[in-house]
């Protein structure tokens, strides 16, 4: 998403480098991973990083507002509901896809929310070792922060 960091990785890019982050993965990960693992980061410019916060942020309102959980009872089939369930979740995750607008800015959609995010530690794991396989800035991160 930002042009000449595309184009470097791109340039750099080679399938035996894709070849040994998936065994370095595996290796870490200690088992084989099941599911496909994509060959690149993205690299977020500031302003889509804003929009993606806000938008966040925004969600994150509205579950806490009191509210909220009389307004989402009925939203899971009692086969995927979880006995002893907390009023909030200790932490979510929120995923985002990349769309464009009307006037071909790119926005954050929502996909999904988790209030039990079974990739997190996968995900952590994952964003280090594209940092050290991969061409990422010193000056970038793997979450976003102020």
């Amino acid at each position: 998403m930002i042009p000449d960091i595309r184009r470097r990785f791109n340039a750099e890019f080679t399938e035996a480098k894709y070849q040994n982050l998936l065994a370095d993965l595996e290796a870490t990960y200690q088992q084989e991973v099941v599911f496909r693992i994509a060959e690149t980061p993205i690299f977020v410019p500031a302003d889509f990083q804003r929009k993606m916060r806000d938008a966040s942020e925004y969600i994150i309102d509205r579950i806490l507002q009191p509210d909220f959980r009389a307004y989402s009872e009925g939203a899971l089939q009692p086969q995927f509901t979880i006995p002893n369930e907390t009023p909030q979740p200790h932490f979510i995750c929120i995923d985002f896809a990349v769309c464009q607008n009307e006037q071909g800015e790119l926005d954050p959609q929502l996909i999904e929310l988790q209030g039990c995010a079974s990739l997190l530690c996968f995900q952590h794991l994952l964003g280090l070792k594209y940092r050290e396989h991969y061409y990422c800035p010193d000056n970038f991160r793997i979450y976003m922060a102020d």
